[in-house]
């Protein structure tokens, strides 16, 4: 089997399993938390883009653009999600309140102005990944702070920003190295492709595991 087929594979299992995800979101929607409903609307985002880039390239278009479009969504929503974490924080809300609006207006430009949408945006990726990191890295923080919550909601959401630091601290990475892989020789490596397909599986199977743990909870 060659390392495209590799990809492809777990790729369509990345794709699986994220609509797994999104039917036990939806299926339970009424019990979640208000930021776990926010967070199905992530997944459900994302899921669309998945299906789309797949689609897409079988009518002879280029996919690249729905990448800018994912960074974009990845940032409003995880924000958004992350306030609804940081409910009890006026500032860290705050923060994030003036935050969206200038962050999207730097995404739209960045795809207009510095990379286009026929190739990756690693510039606002990686930048997006280190916003999301430090969001995950703080609520960790705060929940070190405080009493241990044992409700399974809690523990279900302390797994879900654990799969998120995983997955965007290595994806940090593997942009990172994209953005010098560009400079030297134009292209991405196809092992960090498939690196970077793993890692989302494992986030997947995470995020799975803690939403099953909800609903079986209720």
């Amino acid at each position: 089997m060659s390392s495209d087929d590799i990809l492809t594979l777990i790729t369509i299992l990345d794709t699986l399993l994220l609509g797994l995800v999104c039917f036990f979101l939806l299926f339970r929607f009424s019990i979640l938390p208000y930021s776990l409903k926010i967070f199905s609307f992530f997944s459900i985002f994302a899921f669309s883009i998945q299906l789309s880039a797949f689609v897409i390239p079988y009518f002879g278009y280029y996919n690249l653009w729905l990448l800018h479009l994912l960074t974009l969504g990845e940032f409003l929503f995880l924000s958004f999600f992350y306030r609804e974490l940081f409910i009890e924080n006026p500032k860290i809300k705050r923060f994030i309140d003036y935050s969206l609006p200038i962050g999207f207006v730097l995404i739209i430009l960045n795809s207009i102005l510095l990379e286009p949408l026929t190739d990756y945006n690693n510039i606002a990726k990686t930048t997006v990944q280190c916003i999301i990191i430090t969001y995950s890295v703080y609520y960790f923080y705060i929940v070190s702070t405080r009493e241990i919550l044992t409700e399974e909601r809690f523990k279900s959401l302390h797994v879900i920003n654990s799969a998120i630091l995983v997955y965007y601290a290595g994806s940090f990475f593997i942009f990172m190295f994209a953005t010098v892989s560009k400079l030297t020789s134009g292209d991405m490596s196809l092992t960090f492709w498939i690196f970077h397909a793993v890692l989302y599986l494992i986030f997947l199977i995470m995020v799975l595991t803690s939403i099953y743990k909800i609903i079986k909870s209720d």
